[in-house]
This record gives C-alpha cells, sequence and structure tokens, in this order.
C-alpha cells in the first residue's frame, strides 16, 4: 500500500512528463513548482506591480482631485450604459409590436383568378337568389 502512494505523489522526471498525455501533463504541471526562471518572471511581474501601486498611491496624495474625475469618468460611463440599455429596450418593444401587428393584422384578399379569394371571404347574409333565403311557403 504504501508504494502505490509514494508512486502516486513522486515528483514526474523528464521522461514520464514525455510519455503522458497532453491533458494528464498539464493537470500534474499545474500543481508542479514552477521552474527557477519563472519564479524570477513572477518576482519581476509582482514588483512592477508594487512600484505602479506606490507611484499611483503618491499621485492621489500629491492630487486629491485624481480621485474626483476618476469618480466623474465612472459616472459617465455608467450613464453611457444607462442610455445603452434605455435604446435597446425601446428598440426590443418597436420590434414587439412590429412584429404582433404583423401576425394580428387582418389578411387582404389576393388578386387573381378568385379561386384565392374565396377563403378570406366572409359569410355574408343569402339572397333568395341562392336559395338560402325563406320564401315564406
Amino acid at each position: 500500500m504504501t508504494g502505490q502512494t509514494d508512486r502516486k505523489w513522486r515528483t514526474a522526471t523528464g521522461a514520464d512528463l514525455k510519455r503522458m498525455c497532453p491533458q494528464q501533463r498539464a493537470r500534474h504541471l499545474a500543481y508542479a513548482e514552477p521552474s527557477k526562471e519563472a519564479k524570477g518572471w513572477m518576482a519581476a511581474s509582482k514588483q512592477r506591480v508594487r512600484a505602479r501601486l506606490a507611484q499611483e498611491r503618491t499621485a492621489s496624495e500629491k492630487n486629491p482631485q485624481h480621485g474626483l474625475d476618476s469618480k466623474l469618468h465612472q459616472d459617465v460611463l455608467v450613464g453611457q450604459l444607462k442610455a445603452d440599455e434605455a435604446r435597446n429596450r425601446i428598440r426590443r418593444m418597436r420590434l414587439q409590436y412590429q412584429n404582433c401587428t404583423e401576425r394580428c393584422a387582418p389578411r387582404t384578399a389576393t388578386v387573381g383568378t378568385g379561386e384565392e379569394d374565396e377563403q378570406y371571404r366572409q359569410p355574408g347574409p343569402a339572397t333568395e337568389a341562392e336559395g338560402g333565403g325563406d320564401s315564406g311557403g
């Protein structure tokens, strides 16, 4: 039993990694210790981020108006988003109305031989000539 757990959690060699399928290799490397080169890149990146944050912090301390400008800029963006949503809502309502009127509108008779028109004609009161009237007999 202990041999299996040791084998399960051991670090893979380069040959083992080459034999693995890409998905298994990616899973294994996701939890592996990064190389020295990668650690150097991550440290340099963190250092740049910290320097940038420190620079922004000192700039905001020198210029308190900067925070208000960013707030104003954000308010303008939010206003533009709200206006865009309102335009889309109005457009959708208009399209929905147009679709409904097209679907619900009464059909007009087509011009043709008259056979097509029969299906759209409304039955009217019967006349005596057609034999539908009451002859009072």
